[in-house]
């Protein structure tokens, strides 16, 4: 049986192990390996997920029994709610726990009284077919550069609630 929690700090150094894994396993394939690394250790240390936790992010994690399956983290902004992270193991991908995270996103959404739901996602990436299903639109095209040489080349998409 699968269940989502919600992630407190204690949950950091798991999450960034995960995190680890999906990453070098989903985008060194298409982005490279020295990006993928910089990104980890940027945005995925367990450092950063307990700043981002103490400084308002929400991180929902997903347990199949003992084993971490999945993580989204999430903010609440003036009027949106930003999607920042969604990553699921390679053997959980396509079973509906996307879906089960984005219907506890939008519960988020709709309790704080946000208008919409926003995230950034790589042009390359697969996710982009899963994000148009539930009901996401590209909205604009962005690159954002990351620092040591790296850019992040994102489509912007929006959910309106």
């Amino acid at each position: 049986m699968i269940t989502i929690s919600i992630a407190t700090a204690d949950h950091s150094a798991f999450i960034a192990l995960f995190a680890r894994e999906v990453w070098v396993e989903y985008y060194s394939p298409f982005l490279g390996f020295e990006p993928v690394d910089y990104m980890l250790n940027k945005f995925q240390s367990a450092e950063q997920i307990n700043r981002d936790i103490t400084n308002g992010y929400t991180y929902y994690v997903a347990y199949e029994e003992n084993k971490l399956i999945g993580y989204c983290a999430a903010r609440l902004e003036e009027s949106s709610l930003f999607l920042s992270k969604l990553y699921i193991e390679r053997s959980y991908r396509g079973q509906g726990l996307a879906k089960n995270f984005f219907d506890i996103l939008l519960k988020m959404a709709r309790e704080h009284g946000k208008s919409r739901i926003l995230l950034n996602v790589n042009k390359c990436n697969n996710a982009i077919a899963v994000y148009k299903h539930l009901g996401f639109i590209v909205t604009e095209a962005k690159v954002t550069d990351i620092g040591e040489g790296f850019v992040m080349d994102d489509y912007i998409m929006e959910y309106t609630l």
